[in-house]
């Protein structure tokens, strides 16, 4: 719960996801379902959330399957990363790095269930984490966390199929080092795409065509830190806040008219942050 006065947090209660490793969850837009992405369990769970905020027991367990992919140091099994909604609500997208798999699933927003729609399959060892669909309801994007990619998509509004657009790496062509992305967001303008890099430790900046979906990397920000696992753009537009896992700091940038990040000068030092929200009163 949280306090509307001082933002304060208190703990309800917890149930099980009925996976290990639980690592990315969505609600729903009425907010009576949560959906977990169990990246160790390999599968997708859906819960309910009861009128007092508290949740329920999960009321269905999605189990991934299919071909892995080529690095088998991480793609040993499925490994649902994320869930996202497309902008109707008709859809969920899921992420499975283990399989470079983008699975649509046809949502009830009656019972909160979900059953198979359509699969997109990525190139072996891709391994896709990540979702943001573009503000037109027309194109998303997918990063691939092994491949350190993002890959723009078609996204069909009845069928809830994606088809690949294009792909592009998100970093830099004399980038020897290792590296894997995290975050993928869409600015609210629409006219560009940013994925973290860790490793890299830096933000990769995408221009976007509205007319094609069509993509192009504008170039490369440092974060300001080690590991940027998460960021997010504020409702304005105007700034984005990077957190930086393995130098405990949270880094504001401003974000200039063509779409390149400048540090603000804000500052906060956080312990492993791994996750940045917006909550508006």
């Amino acid at each position: 719960m949280i306090d509307a006065q001082s933002g304060k947090l208190t703990s309800l209660n917890q149930v099980s996801s009925r996976g290990v490793w639980p690592c990315h969850i969505m609600l729903d837009k009425s907010a009576t379902h949560a959906y977990i992405a169990n990246y160790g369990g390999g599968n997708f769970s859906v819960l309910p959330l009861l009128s007092d905020g508290y949740l329920g027991e999960v009321i269905q367990s999605v189990a991934r399957a299919g071909t892995l992919g080529s690095n088998r140091a991480r793609q040993e099994m499925p490994h649902p990363h994320s869930m996202n909604f497309s902008p109707d609500y008709r859809f969920l997208i899921g992420c499975d790095l283990g399989t470079d798999a983008v699975v649509s699933y046809r949502y009830d927003s009656k019972t909160g269930k979900l059953a198979p729609a359509k699969s997109l399959h990525l190139p072996s060892g891709t391994g896709p984490r990540h979702f943001a669909f573009h503000p037109n309801g027309k194109f998303a994007f997918a990063n691939g966390e092994l491949a350190s990619s993002l890959t723009a998509l078609n996204y069909n509004t009845g069928t809830g199929e994606l088809s690949p657009i294009q792909t592009l790496s998100t970093l830099p062509k004399d980038f020897k080092g290792q590296s894997t992305t995290a975050e993928t967001k869409v600015h609210p303008n629409g006219k560009f795409v940013y994925v973290s890099n860790r490793g890299h430790n830096s933000i990769a900046v995408f221009s976007v065509n509205p007319a094609t979906g069509a993509i192009a990397l504008l170039g490369n920000d440092s974060t300001q830190g080690k590991t940027p696992r998460n960021f997010n753009i504020d409702p304005s537009g105007k700034y984005l806040v990077a957190a930086n896992q393995d130098s405990d700091s949270v880094i504001v940038f401003r974000i200039s008219a063509n779409g390149r990040l400048t540090p603000t000068g804000g500052k906060a030092t956080i312990g492993k942050p791994v996750c940045i929200r917006f909550f508006t009163k």
